[in-house]
């Protein structure tokens, strides 16, 4: 093993032990847990940006859940508008600089088991930045200036609405994620 990927190596087996003896306690706290499965991301992520950076190979975990990511598409209900209505599309755009992104995340998922989310869900939602944030937006309404001292600061938005075709309900997959949703 390259000497460059060791120390993130080591810090990716340390935090999956810490994890493991954190769950291990029948008492371990929701905030204790929650902290213990943000510290594996964040050592998993420095992990594979050192595997990246070493060898230029890409992230060993990005695709684990595929197979079952794709049986969950197949779930979803169709929609579909009666043919004469109107259909219009508000789109917005917030754009932040996120100066920890291990802070928001572990942030978001505490906010969601205080809201009495279940554990392992709150976790799903909050396995990212870009998903920490998304869930922020569900959660609140988008009140942004809550979160500075989460080290987010807004940096700008916008907005536009015009009418459409079809809406995301209406989409497939693929037509989704042609228009970035």
């Amino acid at each position: 093993m390259s000497t460059d990927i060791d120390p993130a190596c080591e810090q990716l087996v340390k935090a999956l032990r810490d994890h493991a003896a954190v769950l291990s306690q029948s008492d371990a706290s929701s905030a204790t847990v929650a902290s213990a499965i943000q510290e594996v991301r964040s050592a998993a992520r420095s992990y594979t940006d050192a595997i990246f950076d070493s060898t230029g190979w890409g992230n060993v975990f990005a695709d684990i859940y595929k197979d079952e990511d794709e049986d969950d598409d197949e779930s979803e209900e169709t929609f579909t508008a009666p043919e004469a209505a109107l259909r219009v599309s508000l789109e917005a755009r917030w754009d932040f600089v996120v100066e920890n992104p291990d802070a928001l995340m572990r942030y978001v998922c505490q906010r969601l088991i205080e809201n009495d989310w279940d554990e392992q869900q709150a976790v799903d939602h909050t396995d990212s930045p870009e998903g920490a944030m998304n869930t922020l937006f569900d959660l609140d309404g988008w009140d942004v200036d809550d979160y500075a001292e989460q080290g987010v600061e807004r940096a700008g938005n916008g907005w536009s609405v015009y009418r459409i075709e079809k809406t995301l309900y209406e989409m497939d997959h693929a037509e989704r994620s042609e228009t970035g949703f």
